[in-house]
């Protein structure tokens, strides 16, 4: 549900706004489907525009979110079913709950010159998060605590940008000061691996870490366009920061990048090319890390993440109604960070929740990218429109042998459809298809998933990190469609549409899931051949219903 207004505020029109806000209705649907968490979020954004003399204006900026999870562990009530009872008692075993909240908010003056332009840009923004978890979510006693983990992220940047046009070159420079400010309190038990074939070892993990960064960063880049069409770019960027000897140095990380295009002699056909160096800085969970004894652990082990590029490929307008690019790419990465508890890159790592860089890492792995992607773009003046996209893509970094094995991002083949037609007296039919192979997995170990001490810490199965992304998924495929139509009046319009996802009601089917074998009433049973486990026991992994929408947007 949500809500946008926009217009001038007072007679003279020069100032101009709009809002706008947004509020979900997703734990109330998740609720009605019986699922046992709850999402929620709540956004909204606001901007001010204000004409000054001559040309100049300054804009006032501010966008936030809260986001919110809840469990809801009142989910078995009244369920019979064994095998849904199962699931939901293993997900609400493991699931944390969380909360967070952003916002954005900040001022840009433009002064306009004859033949330039100069912004001057200042602005804040934070990020808080919270995630709890409390073993059989009994918060009444600090001994049931499995994780508590507090963080927030504030940045304050000030930049500035000049844009100068002298006949067909044009000149962008700029730079900038950033100030940051990072906190963490976390409290965990954490499992150490030990020797193959142990259980590896759970300790306590308690630190609170508070990192004040000065970041500056200065860029310029260049680009003409001739008569023939051809185009050339070239971009240069130096950024450091604060946090150890090797980032303050701006020469260890410079990025630098040329572009181009050039007309092939049939009328919309041009080859395309890149090359370039890039970095970027690990995250603020890395970078505030530290041990038991209070120590940024991680100071002097990482680095900026480098990623060189090239690409090169081709495209063909015809007209202003169709587009078709086919480029190729490849791209190594060096300085990427290693966990030096589990010996696995983070790029290895998959997409389920979790704190990712809260631990010792080090910059030493590396990985590649390469592949191809195909575009196609149409519209008509029938109302007839669509963009089919098609990318073939290997992903891969070291293991901890140093052998480049496929990454966690290894979908190989990506399709996706997104088209639609405009019909007569404002009605309007959309489709999207996707599909994608399957990324690769890790299967588990599961004697150390289901040692008892491992399990009343993690209460998920640990992947078998010998045997790194050796499986790999079925191929996953959605198809949504909706149906709009409007109705203008005289001051107003109503737009009603029906948005169907998954509309084939197609399951994914995952990785089967582990879990420790449970009794009715819920207790968990000890393997009779190894009393120090857990007896194993299996989930079967689909995702994916018909979900249906419904929508009303008024105009006025």
């Amino acid at each position: 549900m949500g809500l946008t207004a926009d217009g001038p505020l007072g007679k003279s029109k020069k100032v101009t706004y709009i809002l706008s806000a947004r509020q979900s209705y997703l734990q109330g649907l998740f609720s009605v489907l019986g699922l046992p968490f709850l999402p929620n979020f709540i956004d909204y954004q606001a901007k001010v525009k204000v004409d000054l003399k001559g040309k100049d204006n300054i804009t006032f900026l501010m966008v936030g979110g809260i986001d919110f999870f809840r469990l809801n562990t009142k989910v078995n009530d009244g369920i019979t079913d064994s095998v849904k009872l199962k699931s939901n008692k293993y997900i609400l075993g493991y699931l944390p709950y969380y909360s967070q909240w952003n916002y954005t908010f900040g001022t840009v003056y433009t002064h306009f010159g004859e033949n330039s332009k100069t912004q001057y840009f200042l602005s804040r923004n934070m990020l808080s998060n919270t995630s709890n978890k409390y073993r059989n979510n009994d918060e009444s006693s600090e001994s049931n605590r499995i994780f508590k983990y507090n963080s927030t992220e504030e940045e304050n940047k000030f930049r500035v940008e000049h844009s100068l046009t002298q006949g067909k070159w044009k000149l962008l420079t700029g730079g900038g000061l950033e100030y940051v400010q990072y906190g963490v309190n976390n409290n965990a038990k954490v499992l150490i691996p030990g020797a193959p074939g142990t259980p590896g070892t759970v300790v306590d993990v308690n630190f609170a870490s508070k990192l004040n960064l000065m970041k500056y960063m200065a860029f310029a880049r260049t680009y003409r366009t001739f008569k023939s069409g051809a185009m050339v770019s070239f971009a240069g960027r130096l950024d450091g920061n604060s946090f150890n000897k090797n980032m303050r140095n701006v020469l260890n990380q410079p990025t630098v990048s040329v572009s181009g295009s050039y007309p092939l002699g049939i009328d919309g056909l041009y080859l395309n090319g890149n090359v370039g160096q890039f970095f970027q800085l690990p995250s603020y969970t890395i970078l505030g890390y530290r041990n038991n004894a209070g120590d940024l652990d991680n100071l002097n082990r990482v680095k900026y993440i480098r990623n060189r590029s090239v690409g090169a490929g081709f495209q063909y307008n015809a007209g202003k109604q169709t587009r078709v690019t086919l480029e190729g790419f490849y791209k190594q990465y060096a300085h990427y960070p290693m966990s030096l508890r589990d010996s696995i890159s983070l790029g290895n790592l998959g997409t389920d929740f979790a704190v990712v860089g809260n631990e010792p890492v080090s910059s030493v792995n590396s990985g590649k990218a390469y592949g191809m992607e195909f575009l196609v773009q149409r519209r008509s003046r029938t109302g007839l429109y669509g963009i089919l996209a098609y990318t073939l893509a290997w992903s891969y970094f070291d293991d901890k042998n140093g052998k480049q094995i496929a990454s966690a991002w290894d979908s190989r083949h990506t399709i996706s459809l997104v088209g639609g037609k405009k019909f007569k007296r404002n009605w309007e039919l959309g489709m999207k298809l996707r599909m994608a192979t399957g990324r690769p997995y890790t299967p588990y170990d599961v004697n150390r998933s289901l040692n008892k001490a491992n399990w009343d810490v993690r209460g998920v199965a640990l992947p078998d990190y010998n045997l790194l992304n050796s499986e790999r998924l079925g191929v996953f495929s959605q198809v949504d469609m909706r149906v709009d139509k409007v109705w203008y009046l005289k001051k107003t319009s109503i737009n009603f549409y029906i948005d169907l996802q998954n509309v084939l009601n197609k399951e994914y089917v995952g990785q089967e899931t582990l879990i420790a074998a449970q009794n009715p009433d819920g207790s968990l049973i000890t393997d009779p051949g190894n009393t120090l486990n857990y007896k194993a026991d299996y989930i079967r992994n689909a995702t994916g219903f018909l979900q249906p929408t419904i929508g009303l947007i008024w105009d006025f």
